[in-house]
């Protein structure tokens, strides 16, 4: 798959540089990391498409094929968590995701929600197991013990949000810590482009691809509002799993191991 991007997105030119000794400190070892890197991509899984669309229209047609009936055994079943700071649309993301709607009164994620849908991807079927966790500090013990079994990862911050996008770094900590290192499958997400204007936009396009980079993750920018790119990102990371799987197994606890010799599936059902 060609992963190209473009920037379909305004840049506020006076919003290039984050402020404040807390966000001058980041800068500081950001730039050091994505020295150190050399801004080294994961082979082959640079960026996602970002499909020439307006994110700010009600209009969009998502890539995945949903397959609605309930007696289907999947070929393959991927557990997925979204994370990240409070209210920058994780729960809108998936709802947009898995029933095609959106509502702006959904109330904050208590503890952790679950979202599980069927999709056809080439030859096979795929059960998404999706897993919304909440992002206040106070539910933190209850979203580690998610972790466990998990293949993927979703972390998404706010285009309009430069905290929840400096606070990025410390849910990349998160992850290694509680999954043993960065999952193969790692999605950066800037949600809420819907809002971006010259006025309202703080983190631009370049900062979050940057970011996604040094950690060799796939980046794209989303709006849960009008489901621009929604349907992509997550076909992005359903991609990276059925790459990864190619030539391991994925065991029910989660994590990978060798593929036995004539073993075509990959996943536990």
């Amino acid at each position: 798959m060609d992963r190209r991007s473009s920037d379909t997105v305004a840049r506020n030119p006076n919003r290039d540089q984050l402020t404040g000794e807390s966000r001058n400190s980041w800068r500081r070892s950001f730039d050091t990391e994505s020295e150190a890197s050399g801004h080294a991509s994961r082979e082959g899984r640079e960026l996602v498409d970002q499909p020439q669309q307006n994110p700010s229209s009600s209009e969009y047609q998502s890539p995945l094929v949903f397959v609605e009936s309930l007696v289907v055994r999947p070929d393959l079943t991927f557990k997925i968590l979204i994370v990240g700071n409070p209210y920058v649309g994780k729960s809108c993301f998936l709802m947009r995701l898995c029933t095609g709607t959106f509502t702006a009164r959904y109330a904050s994620t208590i503890g952790v929600d679950f979202y599980s849908r069927l999709i056809k991807h080439e030859d096979q079927i795929i059960s998404l197991q999706l897993w919304d966790t909440a992002g206040q500090e106070r539910f933190q013990s209850v979203t580690r013990a998610y972790y466990r079994g998990a293949h993927g990862v979703i972390l998404m911050y706010d285009v309009t949000s430069e905290d929840s996008f400096v606070a990025v770094k410390s849910w990349i900590n998160s992850i290694r810590e509680n999954m043993q290192g960065l999952p193969p499958a790692l999605l950066l997400v800037g949600n809420k482009v819907d809002l971006d204007d010259y006025s309202k936009r703080e983190v631009p396009f370049d900062t979050g691809e940057t970011f996604a980079k040094i950690y060799k993750a796939n980046f794209i920018e989303t709006s849960a509002k009008t489901g621009f790119n929604v349907g992509h990102a997550c076909l992005s990371l359903v991609n990276l799993l059925v790459e990864d799987c190619n030539d391991q197994t994925i065991s029910s606890q989660g994590g990978y191991s060798p593929l036995p010799k004539k073993q075509k599936s990959c996943c536990s059902h």
